[in-house]
C-alpha cells in the first residue's frame, strides 16, 4: 500500500455536519475545537463535512463550510495544521 493511503489506526471519525461555520463559509473556532478534540480524544483520522467548493449557492444550508477562495482555505489550514500536530490525519 502506498504510504500516503496508510493509516495506522483503524478509528475513523466519519463526516458528520456541524453547521457551525461563520457566515462567510469559514470554519468557526467551534468548528476546529470539535475537529482537534476528536484528534486528542482517539479518533486519528478524521474525514470533515461537507463543504460547498464552487460558490455560496452550493451551500446546502445554514452556517455550512465552504471551500473556494483563499480564505476559506486559510482557515481550513489553520485546523489541518493543529490536527496534525495531534497525530491525527484529516480527509
Amino acid at each position: 500500500m502506498n504510504k500516503v493511503n496508510e493509516i495506522e489506526k483503524r478509528f475513523v471519525l466519519a463526516p458528520m455536519t456541524r453547521c457551525i461555520s461563520k457566515t462567510n463559509g469559514c470554519p468557526s473556532k467551534q468548528l476546529e475545537e470539535f475537529y482537534v478534540d476528536r484528534v486528542k480524544n482517539g479518533f486519528t483520522n478524521i474525514i470533515t463535512e461537507s463543504c460547498a467548493i464552487n460558490s455560496d449557492d452550493a451551500r446546502g444550508y445554514l452556517n455550512g463550510s465552504q471551500f473556494f477562495n483563499d480564505q476559506h482555505a486559510k482557515s481550513w489550514a489553520s485546523i489541518i495544521n493543529r490536527v496534525h500536530n495531534h497525530g491525527g490525519k484529516i480527509f
